[in-house]
């Protein structure tokens, strides 16, 4: 996080996927420049699976993500950009150790991945799995019926919601109070 107090050289920034084109990451990543931050951590920036969109589902390895519209030299010129106009480092994820069901590295080389034949101690896991997808799928309607009942019936007669009002008027009475008694703007918070 940053600050006031250490906005120079320690904020942290994190880049999610969903940037847009490479062409507009500047004027995105420059909001946390001013902000203080010096670091941009990149998640992984490779082509995604068309299954899940996941960062951590790798399709193509070789391949910058399409959405941004650009390429890995393209990518390059930007993150030396950062570095030399703002002092801004960038990192990010390799994930070598799993890739998405649609990766071509799959089928063409299935015996890379884990699977029953080559990792046989996985069958206990494997049989739990499946034991709890089906146990799942018996008890979903149980499980809405259950949702349900708790967010309709039981929660709404403890009022939670009253944990979040307040009284403005009273807020503002008091805070004015507090602000007259000033003779100067204070160093800390009220």
């Amino acid at each position: 996080t940053t600050s006031i107090e250490n906005r120079n050289s320690q904020g942290y920034f994190h880049v999610e996927p969903y940037l847009v084109h490479l062409s507009e990451w500047l004027s995105h990543i420059e909001v946390g420049y001013h902000s203080g931050y010096n670091m941009i951590h990149f998640t992984p920036i490779q082509s995604l699976s068309n299954i899940s969109n996941s960062s951590y589902s790798i399709k193509n390895h070789d391949k910058l993500n399409e959405n941004f519209q650009g390429t890995f030299e393209e990518l390059k010129i930007l993150i030396d950009q950062m570095a030399k106009q703002w002092k801004i480092l960038s990192i990010t994820d390799l994930v070598y150790n799993h890739v998405a069901n649609d990766c071509q590295l799959l089928k063409e080389h299935p015996e890379s991945a884990y699977n029953l034949i080559n990792s046989t101690h996985l069958k206990p896991a494997v049989l739990l799995v499946s034991i709890l997808i089906q146990f799942t799928r018996d008890v979903k309607h149980h499980l809405q019926l259950t949702r349900h009942y708790l967010l309709d019936e039981i929660i709404p007669k403890y009022r939670l919601w009253e944990y979040y009002i307040c009284d403005i008027d009273l807020l503002i009475e008091r805070f004015n109070k507090k602000l007259s008694l000033l003779d100067d703007y204070p160093d800390k918070p009220l």
